[in-house]
């Protein structure tokens, strides 16, 4: 879970937590598809908060402010399963991209992010 909002002095306040999200099963299933996709071992989540709790985390350092999230509808389904109220704004960066830059932008779902991210300012 990584999750990042202006502080209101020119910072960062961060959120970068593995989350365990399946505390209450075997781990061998979620893990294998962890290990597979992300990189993530067994040993990794073993002791990290469960998703619900870090879901919590999230909702404090988020306040009432709007979501820009990779996959928009991805985190509101989430939002739901996890007990948020759906009040949230939540877009996805092709959403954001339709809205801003309408056109063929919007439909490159799967790179969106490389194709925003040459545009921002080396660091």
């Amino acid at each position: 879970l990584l999750a990042l909002k202006p502080d209101g002095q020119g910072g960062w306040a961060a959120l970068d937590q593995i989350v365990d999200p399946f505390p209450d099963s075997p781990k061998e299933g979620a893990t294998a598809r962890m290990a597979r996709e992300f990189g993530i071992q067994k040993a990794d989540i073993q002791g990290c908060p469960a998703a619900q709790e870090a879901w919590t985390f999230l909702e404090e350092l988020l306040g009432q402010a709007p979501v820009v999230a990779l996959d928009g509808t991805s985190l509101g389904s989430w939002a739901r399963v996890m007990g948020g109220d759906g009040d949230r704004l939540v877009l996805g960066l092709d959403q954001l991209a339709l809205l801003l830059v309408p056109g063929r932008l919007a439909t490159r779902r799967a790179d969106l992010l490389q194709v925003l991210l040459q545009y921002l300012p080396k660091i």
